[in-house]
């Protein structure tokens, strides 16, 4: 059986099994043997799959950013709302976020080695969603408190399972190129924050 192209069955062989690295001449027997295995269609590219994972990622950590700063934004509108909070209890709303976080960090690092980690980072982006909106609710300084702090939970959740399933959809030498597209949505955040 003659191979219509070669260096599309090389590349395929390469990919697919990489002990196949090196290029055959034309017409080689390895070639010719493994095309009649090979499917019709071409094998569904990584970069497919791993880009929308990682488009997702990033859309994600841009609202992680964007909320984790949306209180400091907000501190003097609220010690002027109806809530009148001091200093303290505004230093207290991110100290419970970080606290929570901090502590919950682990455990969630943990359970991601464990469990599925797209549902892990679903409960945690659902938990800081449904906590984001109760603090904007919130009619007592208590109850702020509380939506902040379960913000931290949700939110370390999602950053410590997030680059661990970075790495499951790329190869390992591609991995620092593409994994850097989720760390330009937190310094757009960070500029947004100091203007």
């Amino acid at each position: 059986m003659m191979v219509r192209h070669p260096l599309k069955a090389i590349v395929r062989a390469a990919w697919c099994r990489p002990k196949c690295i090196t290029a055959a001449p034309r017409g080689c027997a390895d070639v010719a043997k493994m095309t009649p295995t090979m499917p019709d269609r071409a094998p569904k590219s990584w970069l497919s799959s791993a880009g929308w994972g990682l488009a997702i990622l990033s859309f994600i950590n841009l609202f992680n950013y964007l909320d984790r700063f949306l209180v400091p934004a907000l501190f003097e509108s609220l010690k002027r709302s109806e809530l009148e909070l001091s200093d303290t209890e505004l230093g207290l709303l991110m100290s419970s976020f970080l606290a929570v976080y901090t502590l919950s960090a682990p455990f969630f690092g943990a359970l991601g080695d464990r469990k599925a980690r797209p549902r892990l980072i679903a409960f945690g982006v659902g938990c800081w969603s449904l906590a984001t909106t109760l603090s904007g609710l919130a009619g007592s300084f208590a109850a702020l408190l509380a939506a902040r702090a379960t913000v931290g939970i949700g939110e370390a959740a999602y950053g410590t399972i997030a680059p661990s399933l970075l790495s499951d959809y790329f190869p390992a030498a591609r991995r620092g190129r593409w994994a850097q597209p989720v760390r330009p949505s937190s310094r757009s955040c960070r500029c947004c924050r100091r203007s």
